[in-house]
């Protein structure tokens, strides 16, 4: 297997292309193509690009490189100067990377919000999501971002245009933003459980950064998948509110225009997933030991939301095992609903005898509020798969006497 640094190197894109390739045409290093001999030039571009070593790269890291402080740390370790610097440049870009993920700081760069359009398109057919058949995306123009020095010759990820300038001069700003910012888009701000991704990715991106990250921006638009919502924030906001001390929209600088910031941090690429291994697959870590860095996470939300609803932070002492059911009753996927819920309910209830206590609710009818307040204090998560297992981040954490478990 190659190791970290030489995967690092290795082109986001062919490792992807790999990674792909061994799961869904299901190739076995040295044993078997699987469906890639059916795919014109398949066989050839997996030995040409050497993608055992990277199957084997992936699959051979620890847990602790894919879910624990190790991986922060491999982050912090790695960090590499991007950019190259004309003689009167001044600005910096620093990118650190685990593997094949990457997150880059822009320090003393100008965004330029003026280059930022929202277009309306049509979409193929109206859904539920879009009932209208159409969408505002977003569009960045050239000069959206400029440096002080000579741009790299490779792209960056997400990062719509960067554009190099000698010396633009603080003179060219509107508005000058001194504290580390992050900038960051929605992944799906209607499911619970693309949320909690998002905030596992925004607190890696905090613990990589050394807490000095005190700004979040919400850019929507720089996950080209997702529509704009101009920058809106959602029922899930009131976490970002409570662990950033500025929350700022992209689209509250659109007057503004040119913004000089000191530090922009841009947002892993690819996100290295704590909790999803994609459909019908268990992650494998899972069943080795708990994750330091999803405790971490679970910690740090009871002191950031428990301080904002006023709640008490430790765990409770008492000995009943709070059971709680998930019932979608809402639910476009009517095969989430479990039909015979009430029987089983009441089974369980009956069973007892005053060692667990059994709760049915339907997350989607909760604030953000009344959903924590609830999870916070559950022992057992019972449901279908949907976006309100992911909420499971919150329950009791490690070290509570009846902590904890989730049956899907």
């Amino acid at each position: 297997a190659v190791d970290a640094a030489a995967a690092a190197r290795r082109d986001n894109a062919t490792l992807d292309w790999c990674r792909r390739a061994h799961r869904i045409a299901k190739v076995v290093p040295g044993k078997s193509w699987g469906s890639l001999g059916k795919v014109a030039g398949g066989v050839a571009f997996w030995n040409n690009n050497d993608c055992d070593a990277a199957v084997a790269s992936a699959s051979g890291s620890t847990c602790a490189d894919a879910w624990d402080g190790a991986l922060v740390r491999t982050f912090r370790r790695n960090a590499v100067d991007a950019l190259h610097p004309l003689r009167d440049g001044r600005s910096r870009i620093v990118c650190r990377n685990a593997g094949w993920s990457k997150t880059c700081a822009f320090h003393d760069v100008v965004v330029d919000f003026a280059k930022m359009k929202d277009v309306v398109k049509r979409r193929p057919q109206k859904t539920r999501i879009f009932p209208t058949g159409k969408s505002l995306e977003r569009v960045f123009g050239d000069g959206f971002l400029t440096v002080r020095g000579k741009a790299p010759k490779e792209p960056l990820d997400y990062i719509p245009a960067l554009e190099p300038r000698a010396s633009p001069g603080d003179s060219a700003c509107d508005v000058s933003v001194d504290e580390p910012t992050l900038a960051y888009g929605h992944d799906a701000r209607w499911n619970a459980g693309h949320t909690v991704s998002d905030l596992l990715q925004v607190a890696l991106a905090r613990w990589i950064y050394g807490g000095r990250l005190q700004n979040f921006l919400f850019v929507d638009g720089l996950k080209p998948h997702t529509a704009n919502f101009r920058d809106a924030p959602h029922k899930f906001f009131d976490l970002y509110d409570a662990t950033f001390r500025n929350v700022l929209r992209a689209q509250q600088f659109a007057n503004a225009s040119k913004v000089c910031f000191r530090e922009l941090v841009a947002p892993l690429t690819p996100r290295p997933e704590l909790f999803w291994d994609g459909w019908e697959r268990d992650r494998a870590c899972s069943f080795v030991a708990p994750s330091a860095l999803l405790q971490r996470f679970n910690l740090e939300s009871r002191h950031a939301l428990g301080k904002r609803y006023g709640l008490e932070e430790a765990p409770p002492s008492r000995t009943t095992i709070s059971v709680l059911i998930v019932d979608r009753k809402a639910s476009a996927n009517k095969d989430r609903h479990l039909a015979d819920l009430e029987t089983l309910a009441a089974a369980l209830r009956a069973a007892a005898d005053g060692t667990f206590a059994v709760r049915v609710e339907d997350l989607a009818a909760m604030s953000l509020e009344e959903q924590f307040r609830l999870l916070e204090s559950t022992d057992v998560l019972v449901g279908a798969h949907g976006a309100g297992i992911a909420w499971g981040a919150w329950q009791l954490p490690l070290g509570a006497p009846t902590c904890c478990g989730v049956v899907e």
